[in-house]
């Protein structure tokens, strides 16, 4: 008797599953799950910032796969760009009154006109609000070219004097930098910024591990 509590302590003791293999979906589907935080922790930095101080919010988003917030933080401060932003397209989006939670119970009207297209994110905080005209301009204008998700949108309005860099993200969401000046997305540290960063927040590494034939 004594031997077979033996057995079954040792048997679910902390290191029973540290070689076992875990099939590939299984890991697959952590991988994948983690990818789904750092892109969220980004859409909803603002809101879930404002739950904690800086240092604390800064060390959570570095511990997921990607920061992407912090890669946007480094690009806007060494490409000089005067803000970057993160806009939605809330037209068409259900019960939306506003980014984060609201109470049901708390009616609001839906935005309408510019207000339709938040910045949920922004670097520096402060979004640029005078040129909301020009940038949802661009975005309306221009969305078959966005839709596709295969260019970029680069926009000097020599009347301002400024660049705009237009890319779509997401079905819904819009990353837009900011320029003083004519800048030119072929300038090889902005657009290896957008490749790489557009192919990581796409998942298009973790996507393509799930195709047929790879292992």
């Amino acid at each position: 008797m004594s031997q077979i509590k033996e057995s079954r302590r040792l048997s679910f003791s902390p290191g029973f599953l540290k070689n076992v293999q875990l099939p590939f979906l299984y890991q697959w589907l952590v991988r994948f799950k983690g990818y789904l935080v750092s892109k969220f922790s980004l859409y909803f930095h603002e809101i879930l910032s404002k739950q904690t101080t800086t240092q604390e919010m800064k060390n959570l988003c570095s511990k997921a796969p990607t920061d992407f917030y912090q890669k946007l933080v480094t690009f806007q401060r060494k490409s000089d760009a005067v803000c970057v932003v993160l806009i939605l397209d809330a037209r068409g989006c259900e019960g939306y009154v506003g980014h984060g939670y609201h109470h049901p119970d708390r009616l609001k009207d839906a935005p309408k006109g510019l207000d339709s297209y938040p910045a949920v994110v922004s670097i520096p905080p402060d979004a640029p609000t005078t040129h909301w005209p020009n940038i949802v301009m661009i975005m309306e204008d221009r969305a078959l070219e966005l839709n596709s998700f295969e260019r970029s949108i680069c926009f000097y309005d020599k009347n301002v004097q400024y660049t705009y860099l237009v890319v779509r993200l997401d079905v819904k969401m819009t990353l837009v930098m900011l320029f003083n000046g004519k800048r030119t997305d072929k300038d090889s540290n902005i657009a290896g910024f957008l490749e790489e960063f557009c192919s990581q927040f796409r998942f298009h590494r973790v996507l393509a591990t799930i195709r047929p034939g790879n292992k």
